[in-house]
């Protein structure tokens, strides 16, 4: 083995198992069916991987006839368990059956045919009678591996077509897996090709990997996210995508107790948007969801990314500034507010005539002093009183420092 195909194995290898423990870590800490489903496939497909590269016979040293029945079987068995995975994360029912008949006889083939193919091997070993090559055992076992991908391809395909967004996504990580299957059998023959092919074949490896992590974790705040809206626990803002409620005031405590515990002040802004639904009447509640989306943007735009920002209402953003170095950094951050909110902009295109809004922004500020924990409400409220009065003062901005 060449020293770049090696590097290239053994890149591929190292990103696997930092993807495996990742999805374990991940397991340990859910303790869910789906996460365990999910370590067991990264698990299977990157064991099947790095021996199908033949690293660990290069570098260990080891008889090929040793490893091959683990390079038969591990194929197949992670054919298996992808479309199990696969008709999970597509949330295919029960009164889907024609979509569960695929995915069950795809699994089946992967389960029957990788049998055979062990049968196979160990005929060849001299259990049952003559010798099986093993450029054959390795073809059968490469045909068998292909039909639960084929399936996969196409049940993506069947997803994307019936509304599923995330399935277009899931349909590039399967086609990256067919290229890693095909790629890897390849090498698994024997064939010699490019040190770019393996490249190639490496690349598609760990696409398929991290878009199936990344995936299972969007598919899982998907759920979470309508498992709270169904019981009535929102605990984010469906236009906005800002924490509410008592996971705000959470997030407002811990920033508190983190200023306190360093002994820095930490500050809460309230910007209040008067002429909210200025335009109701003349938009409709569309024109009103395009204003909120804008001045989200808007406000994270102008605070950061590092500081929490929430809504306590719909008019009324808060912001919460922990371990204030210096006092002018909350000033900039007043500034911005007031300099990029108040802006014209024009809302409405998409649904009708297009309509100027120009935002009437106040902004409160609760200063809360050097290691003082305070209660998060208390001062939200406090900010937001202040924000509602310095709509009458000439700078739009009224703050003061209090001991909560």
């Amino acid at each position: 083995m060449e020293t770049i195909e090696l590097a290239i194995w053994a890149a591929m290898a190292g990103a696997a198992g930092l993807l495996t423990c990742s999805a374990g870590v991940a397991a340990l800490f859910l303790r869910t069916a789906a996460a365990w489903r999910g370590l067991a496939l990264i698990g299977l497909i990157s064991a099947s991987a790095v021996l199908m590269s033949g690293l660990p016979e290069y570098l260990l040293h080891l008889d090929t006839g040793a490893v091959l029945p683990l390079k038969l079987a591990l194929g197949p068995l992670s054919g298996a368990l992808c479309l199990v995975y696969l008709g999970s994360w597509l949330g295919i029912t029960s009164e889907e059956q024609a979509a569960q008949r695929w995915v069950s006889l795809g699994s089946l083939c992967s389960w029957v045919g990788g049998a055979l193919v062990l049968c196979a091997f160990y005929a060849g070993a001299g259990v049952f009678g003559a010798a099986v090559p093993t450029r054959y055992l390795m073809l059968a076992s490469g045909a068998v591996n292909m039909v639960p991908v084929l399936v996969a391809i196409g049940l993506s395909v069947r997803s994307m077509a019936l509304g599923d967004d995330l399935a277009r996504w899931m349909l590039v990580a399967c086609a990256s897996l067919a290229a890693m299957v095909l790629g890897l059998y390849a090498k698994g023959l024997g064939l010699v090709l490019s040190n770019w092919v393996w490249l190639v074949v490496a690349g598609a490896a760990m696409a398929y990997l991290v878009m199936a992590v990344g995936l299972t974790i969007l598919r899982y705040q998907h759920e979470r996210r309508l498992q709270r809206m169904a019981q009535g626990n929102t605990a984010i803002d469906a236009i906005t995508g800002l924490p509410v409620g008592s996971v705000l005031l959470t997030k407002a405590e811990h920033a508190m107790w983190r200023s306190a515990r360093m002994g820095r002040d930490s500050a809460v802004l309230a910007v209040w948007i008067n002429n909210l639904y200025e335009l109701n009447d003349q938009g409709g509640s569309d024109t009103v969801l395009e204003i909120r989306q804008r001045l989200t943007a808007s406000v994270r735009r102008a605070v950061g990314f590092k500081d929490v920002v929430g809504l306590m209402q719909a008019r009324c953003y808060v912001v919460l500034v922990s371990s204030i170095k210096d006092s002018d950094n909350v000033d900039k951050i007043e500034q911005k507010l007031l300099g990029m909110l108040p802006r014209p902009m024009r809302v409405g295109a998409m649904v009708g005539e297009a309509l100027v809004f120009t935002p009437e922004v106040s902004v409160g500020v609760v200063q809360i002093p050097n290691a003082l924990q305070g209660d998060p409400l208390q001062a939200m409220d406090r900010a937001l009183r202040l924000a509602q009065n310095a709509q009458h003062m000439p700078g739009k901005l009224l703050q003061e420092e209090r001991e909560l």
